[in-house]
C-alpha cells in the first residue's frame, strides 16, 4: 500500500547539504555522469542505471520519449529534489547575471511569462532559452524544432541525440517515430 500524503510530506529528505548558493539562472553547463536513481518510495524501481546526459552552457536540450522513460526524472535531480543513489549531478556556473534575477522575481512578470507560454509556447520558449542553459520536457515535439540539441529518452538511457532536422532523418528511430504518431493524432481531431 502506498504511503499517505502526510507521510510524504514528513519524510526527511535524502538531499545532502542545502547550504549552498541558490541558483535563479544557470549560465554553465548541466551534466549527469554515471548516474543510478531510483525514487525512495519505490526503491525496486530503476530508472536510470548508468545514464549520462551533458547540455553545454548556453544551449537548450529538450527531452522527449514515451511517458515513464524518465525525462521528468532528469529534471528532479537538477533540480536537487533528490539525490542520485549513485553518479554525479553536477551543475557548474560561469556567471550570475543579476538584471536577469531581477527579472524573474516579480509576480506580475511571472504571470506575464506564463500567458506569453499558454498562448505561443514555441516563440515564448525560443525567447526564454535564448542563451541560457535549459533543460525541458517536451511533451508537444513541435517545440523542439529550434532547439540545439534533442535528446530522446527510453528506458531510463539516452538512445538518441541531435537536431530536430537530423533527428527526422533517421526513419528507425524513436524520435521520428514519435513526431509521427503525434502528427497523426493532430490530424485525427
Amino acid at each position: 500500500m502506498g504511503a499517505s500524503v502526510f507521510q510524504i510530506m514528513d519524510r526527511k529528505t535524502q538531499v545532502a547539504g542545502d547550504a549552498g548558493e541558490e541558483l535563479t539562472t544557470v549560465e554553465g553547463t548541466i551534466e549527469l555522469r554515471g548516474v543510478h536513481f531510483s525514487y525512495p518510495s519505490r526503491p525496486d524501481i530503476v530508472i536510470f542505471n548508468d545514464f549520462d546526459l551533458k547540455v553545454r552552457s548556453g544551449k537548450s536540450m529538450p527531452l522527449v520519449g514515451q511517458s515513464g522513460s524518465g525525462k521528468s526524472s532528469v529534471l528532479v535531480l537538477i533540480l536537487r529534489f533528490y539525490d542520485p543513489t549513485a553518479g554525479k549531478v553536477r551543475v557548474t556556473r560561469q556567471k550570475l547575471a543579476n538584471e536577469e534575477c531581477k527579472l524573474f522575481g516579480g509576480q506580475e512578470q511571472r504571470v506575464a511569462i506564463a500567458r506569453a507560454v499558454l498562448k505561443n509556447p514555441e516563440i515564448a520558449l525560443d525567447r526564454l532559452s535564448r542563451n541560457r542553459t535549459t533543460v525541458m520536457v517536451a511533451h508537444r515535439l513541435s517545440t523542439t524544432k529550434n532547439a540545439d540539441k534533442i535528446s530522446v529518452i527510453q528506458g531510463g538511457k539516452v538512445i538518441e541525440q541531435g537536431t530536430h532536422s537530423s533527428l527526422i532523418e533517421n526513419k528507425d528511430g524513436l524520435y521520428f517515430k514519435l513526431i509521427n504518431l503525434q502528427q497523426q493524432k493532430q490530424l485525427e481531431h
